[in-house]
């Protein structure tokens, strides 16, 4: 079932609405199923049990995604957390439960997407390779969401050096015990008061000996250093478990997709770590690379001029001025989301992943242009290359697909020329006629 955004304008809302929806010359429509969302992260450590192996599951769930209920002068939100473990034969061997309760006097937090709730499931398992289901139910409203991921569970019960998962966190500090409290990441998105660490643990290390750790934060793209900053130091031993952390200069890292590499040396022992993160400034989506791509696709939602001002800020104010340009252009402010910013960037991921380009995205593509400004054609008549030539008037081409939109009465027709896949626009006209 779609929902069609516009109904859910309020009257006096109803014309601001239509302007900028118009923008794209197609209604938007929200998915109910992207609701209740939650992220989650685990890490895999020694067990006090030397014939069994640890694992910590995290979950985190931002307020607006709960359903809150006004009771006396404060809101409430309850929610229940279940994660099944089970063998390579798909036999549960664990489950573990927790029902969560979220109290705030403060209106505002209940359509916060900064406010979150953080939950922790422990098992502990014999070392083997499982599966995970998880599932998340709100309580209020029933609705249920559900995740899978394998995990493999090592065996830490021998003598010789070896090291844990490495864990993301927001928030690390250490007592004069050498004990540490930490709140895990979980998610990669970056705030304003955002830190990152990578925490990890050594085992098997001798009282009397060192460690020499080198680390390295990785672009997986170039399989290269990315950050100059120091990256080794020598590391006490804890004995059977020496904890240690690196705080990486995430300040200094554009948004994207990178690793933690770690290598640790003990005598003539070593054992390396890797670890792959995303770190997401916020308002930006996760498939552009960095700030200057998501400004450069916003040339169909832009006037001109104003586009130059963005591309041309000063890189300190680029990102505020790119938050400011959506702020300005969303239909429902003082809600935790941007329906419109969201229905852009959904449309430009899916130009991106379904029409190719030579040497270029798939947004900027004629198939692209069109889908991002019109949205999904109502019906497509397809010839792909690989079947017969379709012929014209004058000319024989490789290949065609006509969309057609219904709502507008018109039909766009794309010609694969040359038989690589990139279509061109035949009919120009018709969709400047759709737009205006």
């Amino acid at each position: 079932m779609t929902i069609n955004y516009l109904k859910f304008c309020s009257v006096a809302m109803f014309w601001f609405c239509a302007a900028i929806f118009s923008t794209f010359a197609a209604p938007l429509e929200l998915n109910p199923n992207d609701a209740l969302a939650f992220d989650f992260d685990a890490i895999n450590t020694a067990s006090e049990n030397d014939d069994l192996s640890h694992l910590d599951v995290y979950f985190k769930v931002n307020y607006d995604e709960l359903q809150f209920i006004k009771a006396d002068n404060h809101f409430r939100a309850t929610y229940e957390i279940i994660v099944t473990i089970l063998d390579k034969s798909g036999t549960p061997v664990d489950v573990r439960d927790k029902r969560e309760e979220i109290v705030t006097e403060q209106i505002d937090d209940i359509q916060s997407i900064r406010k979150s709730n953080l939950s922790k499931l422990t098992f502990d398992l014999p070392p083997a390779k499982y599966e995970m289901a998880m599932s998340l139910q709100d309580l209020e409203t029933q609705q249920i969401s559900s995740r899978k991921r394998d995990v493999t569970l090592k065996n830490f019960s021998g003598k010789h050096l070896q090291a844990s998962d490495i864990l993301y966190l927001d928030y690390l500090s250490e007592d004069r015990d050498g004990n540490f409290n930490f709140t895990p990441k979980v998610s990669g998105n970056k705030l304003d008061d955002s830190r990152l660490y990578a925490y990890f643990e050594i085992y098997n290390v001798p009282e009397t000996d060192s460690l020499h750790v080198v680390y390295e934060i990785i672009d997986p793209k170039s399989d290269k250093a990315v950050l100059d900053e120091p990256t080794e130091y020598w590391l006490r031993s804890g004995g059977r478990i020496t904890k240690s952390y690196i705080e990486i200069a995430g300040n200094n890292l554009p948004h994207g997709s990178y690793s933690t590499r770690i290598k640790v040396d003990l005598a003539k022992q070593s054992v390396s770590l890797q670890r792959p993160f995303e770190w997401l400034w916020e308002g930006l989506p996760s498939s552009f690379a960095n700030l200057d791509e998501a400004i450069e696709s916003l040339v169909y939602i832009s006037a001109e001029d104003d586009l130059d001002k963005l591309k041309k800020r000063p890189a300190a104010e680029k990102h505020m001025a790119y938050l400011e340009f959506w702020e300005k252009r969303d239909p429902t402010p003082g809600t935790s989301q941007n329906e419109l910013q969201r229905e852009y960037y959904d449309r430009v991921k899916y130009a991106n992943e379904n029409f190719y380009g030579y040497r270029k995205p798939g947004w900027k593509t004629e198939m692209g242009w069109a889908y991002v400004k019109l949205g999904a054609p109502d019906s497509i008549d397809r010839n792909p290359f690989n079947q017969r030539f379709a012929e014209m008037p004058g000319r024989t081409i490789k290949g065609f697909e006509v969309w057609t939109y219904y709502r507008y009465n018109r039909q766009l027709f794309f010609v694969d020329e040359n038989g690589f896949g990139e279509y061109r626009l035949d009919n120009p006209d018709a969709l400047y006629e759709m737009l205006k």
